[in-house]
């Protein structure tokens, strides 16, 4: 009777194991492609803080001089909208 009761069980379970395996393939697939992602990404963030680092002592004088309006007003008339 037990062992009749568990069969039962087990079988019931077996759909839920098999969904949950999908669901684990499926999170592994997106896992991989996200790292893929990010390591294509990286190359971009290291350029992106390189000129950002270079960019800062060029807007610090500009500051400086008070003319970060014209600067920024400047920046966005160049901006193809």
């Amino acid at each position: 009777m037990l062992t009749r009761e568990f069969l039962t069980v087990t079988r019931e379970f077996r759909p839920f194991t098999r969904e949950f395996q999908t669901v684990t393939r499926e999170f592994r697939t997106f896992t991989r492609e996200f790292c893929t992602f990010t390591r294509e990404f990286q190359p971009f963030t290291r350029e992106f803080r390189t000129a950002t680092r270079e960019f800062q002592p060029f807007t610090r004088e500009i500051s400086h001089q008070g003319y970060i309006l014209d600067f920024y007003i400047a920046l966005y008339k160049a901006i193809p909208w």
